[in-house]
């Protein structure tokens, strides 16, 4: 089965990144796996920097399942779901324990140099408000690589601010803990 996101302590994902907004500002921001442990007999990794989530938030990827699962509040959700073509929606976690409709999506990308079929997804939220403040749709797409993880995202608003990662570079482990 693809391992669409290799986990072990000391994984290092570097992205370049970009916020639009009145001005742009670019940066770069670091995912990494910081430590392992055995919750409900499963192994999660404790990850900073993992989309929008908070630092320590626990994850696994079930080679099984082609699954991304979050342990929020001590129960699993799914984040990502691999086994699902194109096309097909699911119930995504968010960071703050709500649900996002989202869809399956693919694409061929340049990471690192090399065109990869990527795969990933799309959802839209509506944000801002109430009035006079304005309500505009954020429009999010995350694709992951096999057997690399997460290597883009971009997130387009009806109005500013926007953002856009693009892996840079990763360190995998091949060690084994826990």
């Amino acid at each position: 089965a693809t391992d669409w996101f290799p986990l072990e302590v000391g994984n290092k994902f570097q992205y370049f990144a970009n916020i639009k907004d009145y001005y742009t500002d670019y940066f770069t921001r670091l995912f990494q796996v910081t430590d392992s442990v055995l919750t409900n007999n499963k192994k999660y990794y404790s990850v900073n920097g993992f989309y929008w989530f908070n630092t320590g938030t626990r994850i696994r990827y079930d080679k099984e399942t082609q699954r991304i699962i979050v342990l929020y509040q001590n129960q699993e959700y799914p984040f990502m779901d691999f086994s699902k073509v194109p096309g097909e929606s699911f119930q995504q976690i968010q960071s703050n324990g709500s649900f996002r409709n989202t869809t399956i999506v693919s694409q061929n990308l340049v990471i690192l140099g090399d065109t990869i079929e990527a795969k990933g997804f799309y959802n839209i939220v509506r944000v801002g408000g109430p009035p006079p403040l304005p309500y505009r749709n954020v429009e999010t797409f995350c694709f992951f690589a096999p057997e690399i993880g997460w290597v883009f995202q971009d997130e387009v608003a009806a109005s500013y601010p926007a953002t856009d990662l693009f892996l840079i570079e990763y360190l995998i482990n091949s060690g084994n803990t826990l």
